[in-house]
């Protein structure tokens, strides 16, 4: 292993023992609000903006929400939660984007979209996923977003947009 990798591991094992005896909680159909207080304390930086890639302890982190989350998808899949958990696990999995071909966070995104856009989140499920959209597609020369994507952000507009006022 390179250096930079030995280290990565090393970092790792200290914020995976900070874990230690940290409980891995298991919600109940009945217990939605518990689960988004647990997201909202584990993901409170990211849910203001604040990605710090790189930051061991946060990673880790991450792969515990993401996991309690879906176990609770799992175990009650048709939740009215449903929309926030998919919004939820685009910030879980944002770390994870430049390591896989397809964007997690993009197709958590999208469905949140596409499946609930009567719901109030689906609104800033498609804010994040053309945020995530535009950053795909800029770089030094500008942004460049191609015609069908273009087009297919266009139409998931619409979708919210029909929704009426509340």
């Amino acid at each position: 292993l390179s250096a930079s990798q030995r280290q990565k591991i090393q970092s790792l094992k200290v914020a995976a023992g900070e874990f230690d005896g940290a409980q891995y909680p298991r919600f109940k159909t009945t217990e939605g609000a518990q689960l988004r207080s647990f997201v909202e304390t584990n993901l409170k930086a990211e849910l203001l903006g604040d990605f710090k890639f790189g930051d061991s302890r946060r990673e880790l982190n991450y792969l515990r929400v993401s996991g309690v989350l879906y176990d609770f998808l799992n175990d009650h899949p048709e939740t009215p939660l449903k929309p926030d958990i998919l919004y939820w696990l685009s910030f879980c999995e944002t770390q994870n984007r430049y390591q896989n071909f397809y964007s997690l966070p993009e197709m958590y995104l999208k469905q949140c979209v596409t499946e609930y856009p009567q719901n109030p989140i689906a609104a800033k499920c498609l804010k994040e996923y053309q945020d995530l959209i535009t950053f795909a597609y800029s770089g030094s020369s500008g942004t460049h977003i191609p015609a069908e994507v273009t087009k297919e952000l266009k139409s998931l507009q619409e979708l919210v947009r029909k929704v009426p006022a509340r």
